[in-house]
């Protein structure tokens, strides 16, 4: 489950700080085709605290936690990579 925001980009930012919803929603109820999103009210799951059912929560921050770590790791592999590439430039240079 992955949380798409306008123009197709991860929606991350200030996903860990939840806000009172201003239009007083009752309940969080994800929208079948944006599940970040409110089916009764519109705004992001973050606009929803204390409204917001806690296996919900763990869910969206399991999905943030799974993005930011995947990113990390693309980039370890992006510079070991580029560091492996550096060594065996040398080593052939130096053959």
């Amino acid at each position: 489950q992955i949380l798409y925001g306008c123009r197709g980009q991860i929606a991350l930012a200030g996903a860990m700080e939840l806000v009172p919803n201003p239009d007083n929603c009752a309940q969080f109820d994800p929208n079948p085709f944006k599940k970040d999103k409110c089916k009764g009210c519109g705004r992001q799951w973050t606009e929803h605290k204390g409204v917001i059912s806690d296996a919900l929560l763990q869910g969206f921050l399991r999905v943030i936690k799974k993005v930011a770590d995947d990113k990390l790791k693309a980039e370890e592999e992006a510079k070991a990579e580029a560091r492996s590439k550096k060594l065996s430039k040398r080593q052939s240079a130096a053959v």
